[in-house]
């Protein structure tokens, strides 16, 4: 990965990712043809993270283990959406500063 480049990651919580995801597919039911419609959460878990057969993009743990790989690394900065979603904005500058940054 080259490194001259500031990059923000913003990482979402395993269990908030798996529920948000299965909603996502239901909602978009007619862009899937229909084949969302009857899926049960039961039954997304149990192809997702079980089968691993639906994961339309690749798996959500294969993506953020690639780039939690990149920890340490001073031009990528780690959010998760949990902290972005609890924090006021009192700090966030402070905090959220890449190295170099201006």
């Amino acid at each position: 990965m080259r490194k001259t480049g500031k990059i923000i990651y913003c990482l979402r919580n395993a269990k908030d990712q798996c529920v948000s995801y299965y909603h996502h597919l239901v909602n978009l039911d007619k862009v899937y043809q229909g084949m969302t419609h009857s899926l049960t959460f039961n039954d997304y878990f149990e192809k997702v993270h079980r089968v691993r057969a639906v994961a339309e993009f690749g798996l959500w743990e294969e993506h953020a283990l690639d780039w939690l790989a990149h920890r340490g690394q001073e031009n990528i900065l780690f959010l998760t959406y949990e902290d972005l979603s609890e924090d006021t904005g009192e700090g966030a500058e402070e905090d959220s500063v890449l190295p170099g940054s201006p």
